[in-house]
C-alpha cells in the first residue's frame, strides 16, 4: 500500500508498480551521480528482481555482491526509487543481467512534473497524412515537447517522431498529439503532448527528463554559468555539450 507521502511497502503493491522491459537508472552508488541505463526482466515477488544492466564505452558495470544500488523509474507520470542488494550477476553479451534481493518499499520522487529540459534535437516527422518532413525539438517534458517545423499541421493532428535523447537512446515512431500552434522564425513551434502515458518512448523521455532535471538542481550550486547567445543551434548544442563536459 501506499501512504500519504508515496512510500510503497507492501510486496504485492511493489509488484504491481513493476513491468517486463520496464527501462530504469542505476546508480550502483546512491550517493554518487554515475548511472547506468538498466531494463527490469524478472521478478519473484518478496524474494528478488532481476535487471539487465548496459554498458557503454564511458560507463562499465562493476558491482558485487552485497552493493546497495539505487533504481528510478517513471510510472503515472511521476518518478519512483528504490534500494536493492545485489545477490550476484552474469554477462549477456555486452551487458550484465543482475539478481537483487527483493526491495523493501518504492518511493515517490517529487519533482515537479511541467518542468522542461532545454534541447536541440533533429527529429523525423511523420505528418497525420503520412508524409514525412523534417523538424528539431527544442525542448522535452514529462509529458510532451515543443517542435520546430516549416509546414504546421492543424491543432489536434496526430504526429509520429523519431528522435535521439542526449544521453544516446533512440527513440522511434513516437505518437504525439499537437495541442498549439505559434510563429517561429520562417515556420511554427507546436506544442506536442506525448499520447499514451503508458508508451515505452513516454517513459523514456519522462525517465531522461527526471533524470537531468535532478542531476541539473545537484551540480547546479556549485557549477559556474556561462550566457552564450548564438543563433546556429547545431553550433549552441556543441557548446553546450563541450562547456557541461567541463562542469
Amino acid at each position: 500500500m501506499s501512504d500519504d507521502t508515496g512510500l510503497i511497502t507492501q510486496d504485492v503493491a511493489v509488484a504491481a508498480m513493476l513491468d517486463v522491459g520496464m527501462p530504469t537508472i542505476c546508480y550502483p552508488n546512491k550517493s554518487s551521480d554515475q548511472f547506468h541505463k538498466a531494463f527490469l526482466r524478472g521478478w519473484h515477488p518478496g524474494a528478488y528482481i532481476i535487471m539487465e544492466v548496459l554498458n557503454t564505452d564511458e560507463r562499465r558495470y562493476s558491482g558485487h555482491p552485497g552493493d546497495v544500488c539505487q533504481f528510478k523509474f517513471r510510472r503515472d507520470g511521476d518518478t519512483w526509487t528504490f534500494l536493492a542488494t545485489i545477490e550476484d550477476s552474469w554477462s549477456v553479451g555486452s551487458d550484465a543481467h543482475v539478481r537483487f534481493a527483493w526491495p523493501e518499499s518504492v518511493e515517490k520522487v517529487h519533482i515537479r512534473k511541467h518542468e522542461r529540459v532545454d534541447a536541440v534535437l533533429p527529429c523525423n516527422v511523420i505528418m497525420q497524412e503520412g508524409h514525412w518532413v523534417k523538424g528539431q525539438i527544442r525542448d522535452l517534458g514529462a509529458g510532451g515537447c515543443k517542435l520546430i517545423v516549416k509546414s504546421p499541421p492543424e491543432a489536434g493532428s496526430n504526429l509520429h517522431l523519431s528522435f535521439t535523447l542526449p544521453d544516446g537512446t533512440t527513440l522511434e515512431d513516437v505518437q504525439t498529439v499537437v495541442k498549439s500552434i505559434a510563429p517561429f522564425g520562417q515556420g511554427a513551434a507546436l506544442g506536442c503532448q506525448f499520447a499514451g502515458p503508458e508508451d515505452d518512448a513516454a517513459r523514456e523521455v519522462e525517465l531522461f527528463v527526471s533524470t537531468h532535471l535532478e542531476q541539473t538542481r545537484a551540480s547546479g550550486r556549485n557549477a559556474r554559468r556561462v550566457l552564450v547567445i548564438e543563433r546556429n543551434p547545431k553550433i549552441a548544442s556543441h557548446m553546450r555539450r563541450a562547456l557541461e563536459k567541463r562542469g
